[in-house]
């Protein structure tokens, strides 16, 4: 369960560091 929240957290990471980049 602890990988697989880890591999979720890392995805949503991923997902919304472009996101993050174009709003700074």
């Amino acid at each position: 369960t602890l990988l697989l929240m880890h591999v979720v957290a890392g995805a949503i990471a991923i997902g919304l560091l472009p996101a993050l980049a174009r709003r700074a």
